[in-house]
Formats: structure tokens, C-alpha cells, sequence
């Protein structure tokens, strides 16, 4: 997505590394290029309508006989990536807020973060970061798609803040920028229809993990591969329940496995990873 809005001349790949990225492995692309990308593979290369060298997450490796490896594969690699920020995805329930909402609590894209779980239940329930021992060298690449991600040892905590909390930009729906100071911003109410009493329902919503969108209880399938809801019917239990709820979720994700009409039957998939 980053790579047709860059093709089209929307931003220059400066703005989508932060001034305060600290992993090694995101950098600034320095030969974008705006037609005719020499990363372009086939016989028609020269209509390419982006350059593929442009890479997402540095789990993210250049397109090798139609599909991108992820996971232990291009983690092993240490590719070097050209994003700094995490995005809600746009699948399934959340897909109807990439658009003008104008919605102030819509946390759509800002600094990635670390990985969180919930303590408590209900209208009791509180979050922590996770406890994954101590913080990680500054670039380390392994554990990008590990399911139970990376919450005290993550790189991110290194972008903004001290050591051990997160703090970071985050731009909302209605076209504001906050510098947040925690995941779940008091000044960010979600409304979880299932709490009692019913005052309880509007309190803040962490932004890096979703949650069942009635009850805050954390839903699996956080980080990994993950099918994509399609445009049409959604056959029962066919999508995981993480792309079904609609609370802010940001993360940075790659895109695996895309159905196309002329391939055989395949079930589109991104992968949400973590560093």
C-alpha cells in the first residue's frame, strides 16, 4: 500500500521512516523507483504500477516466484526494511474506517509498539506489557512473527521514552496527532458494549492489542499469519475473530498470499508481525 501511494507521487519514502527509528534494519529508500523498477519481475516489468523493492518490515523479503517469505525465513535474513510505523488494518470490521470518519478515537496509524496482555476481566480489566525479559539489542531481528510477540524486550520501547514504557505519535481519523504517553490513551475512549453497568463501557483502549469489542478479553492470533476476510459472504468460522472486531489494532503486517482470479482457488492472507 505504502509503494502505490509512494509510485504515485502522494509522499516521498522519507516520511515513512521516523526521525527517531532506532533498529538498524529500517532505512530510508534511496532509489525508489517512479517508473520502470528494476525489482519488477516478468515479461511486462516495465508496467509495474510500484516498486517491490520497497519492503514494509524488515520480516519482509523481496517477491521470490510469487510469494514473500516471512517468519524464521526472512527473519534469518535481516532484510533491510523502509517503514517505521505501525497501521490498522484495513480487513474485516476495520475496513469501513479507512475512509473520512472524522472519528478522534480511530487511532489509524503512529510508532509501533510492544506487545500487551490484559489482567483482570470485564470492567476490571487492566493492561500490562508482557513480561518477555530484557530489552532486546537495538535491531535484533528475531522473534518478527513469534505469537507471543515481544513486550518488555521489544526495539520499540528504544523510539520514544524510557526503557521500559512505550510512548509515541499516533494520528486519528479525524486528522489529529497525539503524542501519546501510554497504549491506552485516557483521552481515547472505546465503548466495549458487553461491560456492566453500562458506565463502565466507555474507558480507554490499548492501541497495540484487540480485544473482543464487548468484553476487553484479548483475542487470539495477535501476531502471525492470519486469513483476510473477503469482500463477499464469510463462510462461519473461516476468519479469525482478531480482523473481525473493530477497536484500535495497530501493527505492522505484511501481505503474504493474495487471491487472484487467474490462479488457482487461494485464501488471501497478511501476516502481522513484531519487533
Amino acid at each position: 500500500m505504502l509503494s502505490i501511494l509512494l509510485f504515485n507521487g502522494f509522499f516521498s519514502p522519507e516520511l515513512t521512516v521516523s526521525p527517531a527509528e532506532q533498529s538498524p534494519l529500517i532505512q530510508v529508500h534511496q532509489s525508489y523507483a517512479l517508473s520502470k523498477p528494476p525489482a519488477a519481475a516478468g515479461p511486462n516489468s516495465e508496467q509495474a504500477l510500484w516498486d517491490p523493492a520497497y519492503r514494509g518490515s524488515p520480516a519482509e523479503q523481496v517477491v521470490n516466484a510469487g510469494t514473500k517469505p516471512v517468519g524464521p525465513l526472512a527473519e534469518n535474513a535481516n532484510v533491510t526494511a523502509h517503514n517505521s510505523y505501525a497501521m490498522m488494518p484495513f480487513f474485516g470490521a476495520r475496513r469501513s474506517k479507512w475512509t473520512n470518519t472524522f472519528q478522534a478515537n480511530e487511532a489509524i496509524l503512529g510508532n509501533r509498539g510492544p506487545s500487551y496482555e490484559v489482567r483482570g476481566a470485564q470492567a476490571k480489566a487492566t493492561y500490562s506489557m508482557l513480561n518477555t525479559g530484557s530489552p532486546a539489542a537495538v535491531g535484533d531481528p528475531a522473534g518478527f512473527t513469534s505469537v507471543t510477540g515481544k513486550g518488555t524486550s521489544s526495539n520499540t520501547l528504544a523510539i520514544h521514552g524510557g526503557r521500559n514504557t512505550w510512548e509515541g505519535n499516533i494520528a486519528y481519523n479525524d486528522n489529529h496527532v497525539n503524542f501519546e504517553t501510554r497504549a491506552d490513551p485516557e483521552n481515547n475512549p472505546w465503548r466495549f458494549s458487553g461491560l456492566t453497568p453500562a458506565s463502565a463501557q466507555s474507558r480507554p483502549d490499548n492501541l497495540f492489542l484487540a480485544e473482543d469489542d464487548a468484553t476487553v478479553t484479548p483475542l487470539p492470533a495477535q501476531i502471525g499469519t492470519m486469513a483476510v476476510p473477503p469482500t463477499g459472504p464469510i463462510p462461519p468460522g473461516t476468519i479469525p475473530t482478531t480482523l473481525m472486531t473493530a477497536n484500535n489494532w495497530l501493527k505492522t503486517w505484511t501481505v503474504e498470499r493474495v487471491n487472484q482470479d487467474d490462479k488457482p482457488p487461494t485464501t488471501s492472507a497478511i501476516t502481522v508481525v513484531v519487533d
